[in-house]
């Protein structure tokens, strides 16, 4: 008894006065909300994930579900968090896709955990800050985000990669007086996030078809991670991802989005997947 841990001497002391039934329905509590946390250290990942080149592992399939085409992978990364990459493709214009990211307000409608999110300051068309807050179960605190975002298009192969990262100290000089002020009672009621970076590309493919890659990990600051095991870690650590992919799937197809058109995007010439020869 003396070598156990605060933990394991409260299920060693409880656990025995429980019936079956009492356990498992603990059991089951549990794991919803571990689940529940889970799914806001993936969440952030719409901005807020890592640059691929910090992995120690190698990718491990975590679920392929062919019916919505959706693939994901797992690994671990050497600061021994787990890292996601989930792949789906899309038959879409490459603009509505930076449309619908552009659509700050809009992100609680798709992408999972995400409680609101708001525009600080559009700098150019392919630049801005957003301020993001992401819920947690009780009884955490929720945790909240700024975020400088860049949209940038490759001129060879077209594709789009959507880049984030924190707000460096004295980048948001340009923010209105009411901006200010907003920011500075959301520092009061939540957790700031940090070391945040995102990686979202979109490649287009034949028959106008989009190939969307969405990578990374999530971090909510301080020690929360490091007391959930690393089993239940690549247990659900699919959820967040694959719930967001699904949200995607299914905006993307909204009039608003497919009938915007940007100047700084190049749409690809159509190609078919089959060549008609003579």
């Amino acid at each position: 008894m003396d070598n156990l841990t605060k933990t394991d001497r409260f299920y060693y002391n409880f656990l025995p006065a429980l019936n079956m039934k009492q356990i498992s329905c603990a059991i089951s509590g549990m794991t919803i909300f571990i689940k529940r946390i889970l799914s806001f250290l993936i969440v952030g990942s719409v901005f807020f994930v890592s640059i691929p080149g910090f992995a120690s592992d190698e990718w491990h399939l975590q679920i392929d579900d062919r019916a919505n085409d959706i693939i994901l992978h797992h690994r671990k990364t050497t600061n021994n968090l787990i890292e996601f990459r989930g792949i789906t493709h899309i038959k879409s214009s490459l603009s509505a896709f930076v449309a619908l990211l552009r659509d700050i307000e809009s992100m609680p409608n798709w992408v999972d955990r995400a409680h609101k999110a708001t525009k600080l300051i559009q700098i150019s068309d392919t630049e801005n800050y957003t301020h993001m807050i992401t819920s947690m179960p009780f009884p955490f605190t929720y945790r909240h985000s700024i975020v400088h975002t860049q949209i940038y298009q490759d001129p060879l192969s077209g594709d789009i990669a959507v880049n984030g990262r924190n707000a460096k100290p004295g980048s948001l000089h340009k923010l209105s007086r009411e901006k200010k002020e907003f920011l500075a009672h959301q520092k009061k009621k939540y957790i700031l996030t940090q070391d945040l970076k995102s990686h979202w590309i979109f490649r287009p493919q034949a028959d106008g078809m989009v190939e969307v890659e969405f990578q990374g990990h999530g971090n909510p600051g301080g020690n929360l991670s490091k007391y959930i095991p690393q089993r239940l870690l690549r247990m659900f650590a699919w959820e967040a991802p694959y719930n967001t992919l699904k949200g995607m799937r299914k905006i993307i197809l909204d009039k608003k989005y497919q009938s915007s058109h940007f100047s700084f995007i190049k749409e690809p010439i159509q190609k078919q997947k089959h060549e008609i020869t003579n």
